[in-house]
Order: structure tokens, then C-alpha cells, then sequence
């Protein structure tokens, strides 16, 4: 696998999603409470969004209501790694 970008995402990313659309993916980071946005034109950082206390909210999986891609992994890190043609990897 040919790696595109790694995303620097809050502690433990845990699912991915690439919206076909709008050129921007999410990643939930469970222990960091967040949700990571990033372009996909150019895989940086575009926002991270605070989804509460650590300690109470725990985001684990992704909806993906516009047909984009997503994926899952329970391995703790914190980059989310995009592959050419082939799921998300971490």
C-alpha cells in the first residue's frame, strides 16, 4: 500500500469517513472527546471539533449519510493514515 497522508488527530482515532462531496474526511477520536476534519485535497487539518468531557463521551464509530467511505479500527494512535485504493489504516 502506497501511503497518501498521515492526519494528526486527539488521542485514538477510531473511524473514518470520506465525504464525496464536500472533500473533507472526519475522524472520531475516542479518548481525546473529538471529532478531526481535515480537506481531502490536500489532507490537512481543518478543524478539530470538541465533542465534550473525555471522560464522558467516548466517540467510537461514523455515519456516512452521502454514500462517502468509512471504515473502523479498534488499534489506538494518533495518526489516521490514507492508502491509494484500499481502506484507511492506522
Amino acid at each position: 500500500m502506497h501511503v497518501l497522508a498521515q492526519i494528526p488527530t486527539e488521542k485514538r482515532p477510531r473511524a473514518i469517513f470520506l465525504a464525496s462531496q464536500s472533500h473533507r474526511g472526519y475522524v472520531t477520536d475516542e479518548f481525546g472527546a473529538a471529532l478531526t476534519v481535515f480537506s481531502t485535497d490536500d489532507y490537512q487539518v481543518v478543524q478539530t471539533i470538541a465533542l465534550g468531557d473525555p471522560k464522558l463521551v467516548r466517540p467510537m464509530g461514523i455515519a456516512s449519510p452521502d454514500g462517502g467511505s468509512s471504515s473502523q479500527d479498534h488499534r489506538g494512535c494518533r495518526k489516521a493514515s490514507l492508502g491509494r485504493g484500499v481502506e484507511p489504516r492506522w
